[in-house]
C-alpha cells in the first residue's frame, strides 16, 4: 500500500493543492496571453454573440434597407403585398437607384455588426478593441500592407489562370497606345 511520501501525482488532485490550482500557466504567444485580460466569463460570450447578431445584423444593419423599403413604397416602386417584394427591393433597376448605392446599402449590415462587436468588446468584456486585432500597442500598417499585397497577387494569379482556362468569359479592353492592358471580368 503506498504511503503519503511515495504516492505518485497523476495530475488528478490539482484542486486539492490550492497553490497549484490558482496558478495560471503563462502562454508563449503574446496575442493569446492578451486574450486572458478583461472579463471572460462564458455568459459574456453568449450575450456578445446575441448582441452582435440580433443588435448588429438585424437591427442596426437593417436600417438603410428599411428606409429604402419605405422610400420605394412612397414612390410606388414596390407594394407590401407583393410576393416578390424581397427580390424587387434588392434590385436596383426596380428601385430606380444606382447599383453602387444598392451595394452600399447592403454592406451597411456589416457596419452595424462591427459597431455591435465594438460595444461588446468595450463594455461587456472590458477590453480594448485593438486587443482582438493585434498584441502590439498599435496596428502595424506595413505588415497589413504586405499581407494585403500578397492576397492581391494571389487573386491576380487566380484570375489569370481562370482567364487562360476560359478566355471567352473575361473580356479585354483595348486602351489606345497601351494595347491589351486592362482586364475587367464581367459576370
Amino acid at each position: 500500500m503506498p504511503t503519503e511520501e511515495n504516492k505518485i501525482d497523476d495530475g488528478n488532485n490539482l484542486a486539492e493543492n490550492s497553490e497549484v490550482a490558482d496558478t495560471i500557466i503563462p502562454l508563449e504567444n503574446k496575442f493569446l496571453e492578451i486574450g486572458r485580460t478583461g472579463k471572460n466569463d462564458w455568459w459574456r460570450y453568449l450575450v456578445g454573440i446575441i448582441i452582435v447578431f440580433i443588435g448588429g445584423y438585424s437591427l442596426i444593419g437593417q436600417i438603410p434597407i428599411l428606409c429604402l423599403a419605405f422610400w420605394g413604397m412612397r414612390k410606388g416602386y414596390i407594394n407590401i403585398d407583393d410576393p416578390k417584394l424581397e427580390s424587387k427591393l434588392l434590385n436596383p433597376a426596380m428601385m430606380h437607384i444606382n447599383p453602387n448605392l444598392m451595394l452600399l446599402i447592403e454592406l451597411f449590415i456589416f457596419v452595424g455588426a462591427m459597431f455591435a462587436l465594438w460595444f461588446v468588446i468595450k463594455f461587456i468584456h472590458q477590453k480594448k478593441f485593438i486587443s482582438i486585432i493585434t498584441s502590439a500597442p498599435k496596428i502595424r500598417w506595413k505588415r497589413f500592407a504586405i499581407s494585403a499585397g500578397t492576397w492581391m497577387v494571389l487573386c491576380l494569379i487566380g484570375q489569370f489562370v481562370s482567364m487562360c482556362i476560359n478566355p471567352k468569359v473575361v473580356p479585354v479592353i483595348r486602351i489606345g497606345i497601351i494595347g491589351d492592358f486592362v482586364i475587367i471580368p464581367i459576370p
